[in-house]
């Protein structure tokens, strides 16, 4: 019986019996009835109330307050154990003149006898006894037993110890496009000179609910930090060091990934070198491939490459039928154009605008003004701001396919342009399935050709063994047994591409369920939406939405409902009263 329940029925009209007993206490008993007097009913036996052998007395079995309901009599317990057993309280109810109070070693014993073994406040309930023997106003719940709340651990950390103050990207202007001339230089080092230190995540103390049941401290963020280009690391006690193992310029790769059903957050550090180009690409430069960073303060011409393992920084255009590649991050102050136009990055991508590209991104991609019938594939975000003059709509037309989601000022346009979205599949992780089943039927084919080599329908050891002891020759065994085994490597390679199979389809589902599609203006008509497995098309006109999977009796499907706005931005949904 929770709270609520318990006040109302020792409230009750006919059931308040100012009375709390204790444990064995008398409670009722017959008298002798006079010769001739007439024969009363004796009161029913209820909960926590027990009669004498003689039948003559009835007594509270224990601790508990007396309620007479209908001729039946019951005890309830005075102590209310919370539903998630965070706290246990006494149920300080009105007992008229002469009030009963369980003394410390009662109320241990009571709480005992209620399964509380954990957080019993001897001196509190001390204090707050004597406060009530001395008639002094006190609340209606008084604690008794608090659960140990559980010990947060220490988050892992990273201590730079260069001065990580930049503004490598640019700000971002009112048009959509990067002031490069608001971009500080990443940090120099030189051989030997320290970049940072990482402290792991230490776990936090379990606490003790009132039951006794442990309560795990909350998880730590999981967070690595690994050696990337041209730097070294060295442990020391609980911290690891992180060296440049050359001279330029400190380039951090902060991303999230996925591992598992787990996001989990990587710092690889970098120290790479830099290639300044103080106009296009073009014929004056010809294609450019560099182990580092490219600083580009023109634009990248027509049917000339850009390919870096460092990130690219490109003042002007990537023009329609260039080819831009990098190991890193890509920024472009002005836009990317044109349908032979393909752009591959490894970590994120920021532009003005990407008009009828090809465009893959490793992390995020984010769009300052508008993104036009492109082709954009990111394993994280994809985010369209619509900053501009108002004319161009943000995303319109095109595939735009994100791992963790999608968002936008507005999504199409009024002249039905379409549009199709898929938010909650990595594209690598796609490529990676793909791979593997070919990999698998390859496998079965190759199975099935020793198979029929070796006569047999399925695959079958015990036959392949009975075969063997027939009288044959030396080397029609031998061949027999080197097929075996290469049908049995086979098959367990079978059976491992079967379970990455399952595991990265698992990944998929986790991923899908927890991105999601936000519009902070219009959707207009047109859209095809696709999250995971589900899909559907919306055919009318929807404002501030927010589309994501949802699980309705038993099943996931995708539902666009309300985004909540204030002031452009948006904002948490309003919690209802309880």
């Amino acid at each position: 019986m929770d709270m609520r329940a318990t006040l109302e029925w020792l409230l009750a009209d006919d059931g308040l019996c100012c009375t709390l007993a204790r444990r064995k206490e008398v409670l009722a008993e017959k008298a002798e009835l006079a010769e001739g007097a007439e024969k009363q009913p004796f009161w029913e036996i209820g909960e926590q109330v027990e009669a004498d052998p003689d039948g003559m007395r009835v007594r509270a079995r224990e601790w508990g307050y007396v309620t007479l309901r209908g001729g039946r009599i019951e005890v309830t317990s005075p102590l209310w154990v919370a539903p998630d057993a965070s706290a246990v309280y006494f149920v300080n109810l009105p007992q008229g003149d002469s009030p009963t109070y369980p003394s410390v070693e009662d109320m241990a014993e009571l709480l005992l006898q209620n399964g509380v073994i954990h957080g019993f406040r001897e001196r509190d309930w001390s204090d707050s006894l004597h406060a009530l023997e001395a008639g002094q106003k006190m609340p209606s719940l008084i604690p008794v037993a608090l659960t140990t709340p559980p010990q947060d651990g220490v988050e892992a950390s990273f201590q730079w110890a260069v001065d990580m103050e930049d503004n490598r990207v640019g700000k971002i202007l009112e048009d959509g496009s990067i002031d490069f001339r608001e971009r500080s230089r990443a940090p120099s080092v030189t051989e030997g000179d320290l970049i940072g230190s990482f402290t792991p995540a230490a776990r936090g103390e379990s606490g003790r609910d009132v039951l006794g049941r442990e309560i795990v401290p909350p998880r730590s963020q999981a967070f690595e930090v690994t050696c990337g280009q041209h730097t070294r690391e060295e442990g020391r006690g609980d911290k690891t060091f992180f060296y440049a193992s050359m001279s330029g310029e400190v380039i951090p790769e902060d991303r999230m990934v996925s591992v598992g059903p787990r996001m989990r957050r990587r710092l690889r550090l970098n120290v790479s070198q830099v290639v300044n180009v103080d106009g296009d690409v073009g014929y004056n430069t010809g294609n450019i491939d560099f182990n580092g960073d490219v600083v580009i303060r023109g634009s990248v011409q027509s049917l000339f490459s850009v390919r870096a393992e460092g990130s690219i920084h490109i003042s002007g255009y990537i023009e329609d039928g260039a080819i831009v590649s990098s190991g890193r991050d890509i920024m472009v102050g002005g836009g990317i154009l044109g349908s032979s136009t393909k752009v591959d990055v490894e970590g994120s991508l920021w532009a003005k605008f990407a008009q009828e590209a090809d465009i893959r991104v490793g992390g995020d991609a984010r769009i300052g003004s508008y993104l036009f019938n492109a082709s954009l594939r990111a394993g994280g975000k994809v985010i369209v701001l619509g900053r501009g003059d108002g004319k161009a709509r943000s995303l319109v037309g095109g595939l735009v396919w994100a791992g963790l989601g999608i968002e936008s000022s507005s999504i199409g346009s009024p002249y039905n342009s379409a549009t199709r979205l898929v938010s909650g599949v990595d594209f690598r992780q796609v490529e990676r399935m793909e791979r593997l089943r070919s990999m698998h039927r390859v496998c079965e084919e190759r199975m099935y050709e020793h198979m029929e080599e070796l006569g047999m329908q399925t695959l079958d050891l015990d036959l392949v063994r009975q075969r063997l002891q027939q009288r044959i020759s030396h080397r029609s065994r031998s061949q027999i047994a080197s097929k075996v085994k290469r049908l049995v490597r086979l098959n367990n390679r079978r059976q491992s591409l079967m379970q990455e199979l399952e595991d990265v389809a698992n990944a998929q589902r986790m991923l899908a369920r927890s991105s999601r599609i936000a519009v902070r203006g219009t959707m207009f008509s047109g859209v095809d939406v696709r999250i995971g497995e589900n899909s559907v098309s919306f055919n009318e006109e929807r404002s501030f939405q927010e589309i994501r999977l949802v699980e309705e009796e038993g099943e996931w499907r995708i539902v666009g409902r309300p985004l909540q706005v204030r002031g452009g931005r948006e904002v948490d949904p309003p919690t209802a009263p309880a």
